[in-house]
């Protein structure tokens, strides 16, 4: 069962959504595995304006459990700051 909730968790996207000051903002998260047996995290964000984002944040874990954990941790602060699914 387990293989099946990494799955489904490594093929997710999550993007959020707020607004502030009249300007649309957005948070993206994803976890990818990579050639090396790893898993990396990125966080991209910026202004719905803007085709490119304003920043990308790349983590690399060794564990997925680890990867996963500081997903659920950076998307409760997201949800904390009013950013919305």
């Amino acid at each position: 069962m387990k293989k099946r909730t990494e799955i489904m968790l490594v093929n997710s996207h999550t993007v959020l959504h707020r607004t502030v000051n009249g300007q649309a903002r957005y948070y993206s998260l994803k976890i990818h595995p990579t050639l090396f047996q790893e898993f990396v995290l990125i966080r991209e964000y910026g202004s719905n304006k803007n085709k490119k984002p304003t920043g990308v944040i790349q983590e690399y874990f060794t564990l997925f459990d680890e990867a996963v954990a500081k997903l659920m941790l950076l998307l409760n602060m997201k949800i904390k700051k009013g950013y919305r699914e």
